[in-house]
């Protein structure tokens, strides 16, 4: 199954994690999600992310937000060792 991962097309948080999976040749959709209509504070969002942030990963069903834990996460399944999120955490 193909990750999803909840975002706003342009936005920084959003941008570095689909970034990292281009980088990481990780497939994965993106599915847009329209900050200004407010389609982030739906309760099928809070269902997701119940703090009703973006972006929001979906992994089969396993639902990670904050994009610094997005990342980490995708470097760690996808890439463990890679040099965009090292293992270290001093070098990291």
């Amino acid at each position: 199954m193909v990750l999803k991962l909840y975002g706003v097309s342009d936005g920084p948080p959003s941008l570095s994690v689909r970034q990292a999976l281009t980088r990481l040749e990780v497939p994965f959709k993106l599915v847009n999600v329209d900050f200004g209509a407010g389609d982030h504070m739906t309760e099928e969002y809070a269902q997701m992310n119940p703090q009703k942030e973006i972006p929001v990963l979906d992994d089969e069903g396993f639902f990670l937000g904050e994009s610094n834990a997005i990342l980490q996460y995708v470097c760690d399944k996808f890439k463990p060792g890679n040099t965009l999120y090292p293992q270290d955490p001093k070098t990291r």
